[in-house]
Formats: C-alpha cells, sequence, structure tokens
C-alpha cells in the first residue's frame, strides 16, 4: 500500500502541481492575458475598425453632401414653384378682375343706351305735355271768350225775353 500512496503522492508532486503554484499561474497567465493579449487585440481590432470608421465617415460625407444637393435642388424647385404660383395667382386676379370690368361694362352698355332711348321719348312726351298744354291754355282763353260771348247773348236773350213778356204779359 505504501507503494500506492508514494505512486501517488510522486504523481500529485510532479504531474499535478500543488495548488499554489496553480493560482500563481492562473495569475500569470491571466495577467499576460490582460496587459498583453487584450490590448495586442484592440490595437489589430481598433485598426480594422479605426479604417471602417473612417471609411463610413468618408461614405457619410459623400452620401451626406449627395443629400444636401438633392435638398437645394427640391428647395430651389419649391421657390421657383412658389414664385411661379404667387405670379399665376396675381396673373388670375388680374384677368378675373379685367372680365369682371368688361362683363360690367357689357351689362351697363344696354342700360345706357335704354336710358339714352328712354330719355329721348321722355323729351318727346314732355314736349307733347308742353303743346298740349299750350293748346289746353289758348282753348281755355278761346273758350273762355266764347263763353263769355254766349252768356252775353244769353243775358240779352233773357232781357228780351223778359221784355216781351212784361210787354205781353205784364203790367200796364
Amino acid at each position: 500500500m505504501f507503494d500506492i500512496e508514494a505512486d501517488f503522492s510522486i504523481f500529485h508532486r510532479e504531474h499535478i502541481p500543488p495548488l499554489e503554484n496553480r493560482m500563481t499561474d492562473m495569475e500569470e497567465d491571466f495577467d499576460h492575458f490582460i496587459n498583453v493579449t487584450v490590448p495586442k487585440a484592440i490595437d489589430e481590432c481598433s485598426g480594422i475598425i479605426a479604417r471602417k470608421v473612417e471609411k463610413a465617415r468618408e461614405t457619410f460625407v459623400i452620401e451626406n453632401t449627395k443629400v444636401m444637393k438633392r435638398e437645394e435642388k427640391i428647395v430651389e424647385r419649391f421657390e421657383r414653384h412658389v414664385g411661379r404660383t404667387a405670379q399665376g395667382v396675381e396673373d388670375e386676379e388680374a384677368t378675373r378682375v379685367s372680365k369682371m370690368h368688361l362683363l360690367a361694362e357689357e351689362i351697363n352698355e344696354p342700360e345706357r343706351v335704354d336710358e339714352r332711348l328712354e330719355e329721348v321719348a321722355l323729351t318727346k312726351m314732355m314736349k307733347e305735355v308742353i303743346e298740349v298744354r299750350k293748346l289746353i291754355k289758348a282753348e281755355k282763353k278761346l273758350r273762355a271768350k266764347e263763353d263769355g260771348m254766349v252768356l252775353d247773348e244769353m243775358l240779352r236773350t233773357q232781357e228780351k225775353l223778359q221784355a216781351s213778356v212784361l210787354a205781353n204779359f205784364g203790367s200796364e
């Protein structure tokens, strides 16, 4: 049995190092990993990443420039459209106003003609009324004169009649 224990003790000492030695080796490996391997990997990757980032930045700048140019063109087209639209609105309003004036003139022209014809007719009618008044006035004068003559004749006839009645039937 001593042989087995001796064999195992040799095995443990030589093939499986003691725990403190193993811990020291692991700490050294871990320090090497942290201080050497990780920074080296970061440097290697960061170079690749830095190149990729730089390329992405350049691509971004190019794409951004394209987008800015497109945006400028869109803004220019919008401003031209706004200008054309404003001019179109002004032109349309001017056309509408001029058409309204023409329409008003076309509506008022027959009214003016009618008013002139009405004025001519009224003037003619007023002249006829004045003529009729003159005729009526002249007729009144003539009638008054003739009526006066008739009344005078009636008075003379009445006087003659009274004289005849008195002479024939009257007092003696």
